[in-house]
């Protein structure tokens, strides 16, 4: 995500403010799932910004960052319970397309546990070894597989790469950047309005 970040900063010449947190930042609960809380994070936000805002260190300013200086961009409508500063983006899903090297086509063929990994994985798919009588039905299964995995995945991402959220986005919030208290939640709820 801080990549990304960057990328966008880079395309719209716009700055954010670090730290910026994503995904990766976010801890793991019991069920392996994120938990997305940056409440936990505040005192290392203000160090942050410390250097370059010296108020900070103010409860006063504390509050205006989080309140009035802070946004969470996310796909997920649920897991921040209504936060103002919850700004929805659609979900973003391009779909690379892996192709494994014929020798470990065998191997997982011969290992029932790398094929049961690959078949309870989100992210690595093959066709069933269960319904080929032989590697080369196999091989000829997989690569039926691939050739629908490209086709679909054509369609998908042609589609992905024409979603403008950030454009809109940055372009709306550009203006705003000289402001002390850029994100207040009725200009957040303008954002919402106006393209969301």
């Amino acid at each position: 995500m801080t990549s990304l970040v960057k990328i966008i900063e880079n395309r719209f010449d716009v700055k954010f403010n670090r730290p910026i947190f994503a995904r990766e930042d976010a801890s793991l609960s019991g069920t392996y799932s994120h938990n997305k809380d940056i409440a936990g994070y505040q005192d290392t936000i203000c160090k942050s910004l410390a250097k370059k805002y010296p108020k900070v260190k103010q409860e006063k300013y504390k509050n205006i960052i989080f309140k009035d200086r802070t946004i969470i961009i996310d796909d997920n409508s649920t897991v921040w319970m209504d936060d103002p500063r919850h700004i929805i983006c659609k979900a973003y899903e391009y779909n690379p397309i892996y192709i494994i090297h014929n020798k470990i086509i065998e191997i997982i063929i011969q290992n029932p546990i790398v094929q049961n990994f690959i078949n309870n994985s989100r992210y690595l798919h093959m066709p069933n070894v269960y319904s080929s009588t032989s590697l080369e039905e196999y091989m000829l299964d997989y690569h039926m597989y691939l050739a629908n995995q490209y086709r679909i995945n054509r369609e998908n991402n042609s589609q992905q790469l024409k979603d403008d959220f950030f454009v809109k986005f940055v372009n709306t919030i550009r203006k705003r950047k000289h402001l002390s208290q850029p994100f207040t939640a009725d200009y957040i709820k303008k954002i919402k309005n106006s393209f969301l």
